[in-house]
């Protein structure tokens, strides 16, 4: 599966390194950075701020590799989101859940999906 970088576009790349004579991988990783072919179309003050985005994913790998406990962390919030867009997808495919609100005043409102 290839893909062509876009103009306006930064990619952080990610390459397995460290194999055994075995050619079993140590896990470890590679990161670079690519922008698109061509000149840039995003405004000059972009640029800086896209690239910094990309350097910091790479940043927190190299740290993340020493503090595992962050890494936890973020499987944790990956998932919440894998979850959330799943969520997203079942509600364009069947409507919205049922939800009943109650209000502080005790009022209840309650939300229907509608049928076709």
């Amino acid at each position: 599966m290839g893909y062509t970088i876009g103009n306006d576009e930064v990619a952080l790349i990610l390459s397995p390194v460290n194999f055994n004579e075995k050619g079993e991988w140590s896990g470890h990783i590679s990161t670079s950075i690519a922008m698109g072919p061509e000149e840039s179309v995003l405004d000059s003050k972009i640029i800086p701020e896209v690239l910094r985005c990309a350097t910091l994913l790479s940043a927190f790998l190299d740290i993340a590799h020493e503090h595992p406990w962050m890494v936890e962390l973020c499987e944790k919030q990956s998932a919440t989101l894998l979850n959330c867009f799943i969520q997203d997808i079942e509600e364009e495919k069947h409507g919205l859940p049922e939800v009943e609100i109650q209000t502080s005043g005790g009022q209840v409102f309650e939300f229907k999906t509608k049928k076709d």
